[in-house]
C-alpha cells in the first residue's frame, strides 16, 4: 500500500524529493473484488469473485516541504493514489542514526477498491533511518487492515 514518503528534520525549511515505495502487507498477500454481472441468463446472476495480488511495489514520486509532503503513489490496489500529509518528527526521542515520527493527512484514491472511499485518513507512525549525503530511507506502519509496513527513500536538497 503504501506510498508514504520522508520527513525533513522537525521544523525545517528545506525540500524534499520522495521515490520508490515498498510496502509488505502483514499476514495477508491477496485481497478479493466482487464484480455483478447481469445479464447472464439466469434470473438472479451469482457475482465474480476474483482474488488478486497486493501491489508491494509502490511506484512513488514527490515533494516536501520542511514536514507538509505531497506524493503520488501507485497503491496496493493497483490503483492511482495522492497523498497529502505533515510528518511530524522527533529527534530528542532518537538518535544520529534513528529519528520516530508521525504522519497525518489523507490519501485519495482507494473509490474504486475494496475499501471503496474516496479519501481515507492516514495515520502512521514512522522512523527515519538517516545515511549518508542526505539520504534517508523512511519506514512507516499503516494501521488498516491489514496492517502494512512502508519503505520510501527521501533526498534532502
Amino acid at each position: 500500500m503504501l506510498i508514504l514518503a520522508l520527513s525533513a528534520p522537525a521544523g525545517a525549511s528545506e525540500f524534499s524529493l520522495i521515490v520508490g515505495g515498498f510496502a509488505y502487507h502483514i499476514g495477508e498477500s491477496t485481497y478479493t473484488t466482487k464484480e455483478f454481472v447481469y445479464n447472464c441468463g439466469l434470473s438472479e446472476c451469482p457475482p465474480v469473485i476474483t482474488e488478486h495480488s497486493y501491489n508491494e511495489t509502490n511506484e512513488t514520486i514527490g515533494i516536501g516541504y520542511g514536514d507538509n509532503y505531497i506524493v503520488y503513489s501507485k497503491l496496493s490496489y493497483d490503483n492511482h493514489g495522492l497523498a497529502i500529509y505533515n510528518h511530524t518528527t522527533y529527534p530528542s526521542l532518537g538518535n544520529k542514526y534513528l529519528t520516530p515520527g508521525l504522519r497525518l493527512g489523507f490519501v485519495y484514491g482507494y473509490k474504486d477498491t475494496p475499501i471503496d472511499q474516496t479519501i481515507v485518513p492516514l495515520i502512521s507512525p514512522t522512523l527515519t533511518i538517516h545515511a549518508p549525503l542526505g539520504i534517508d530511507i523512511e519506514t512507516g506502519l499503516l494501521l488498516t487492515s491489514p496492517v502494512v509496513i512502508t519503505a520510501n527513500i527521501k533526498y534532502t536538497f
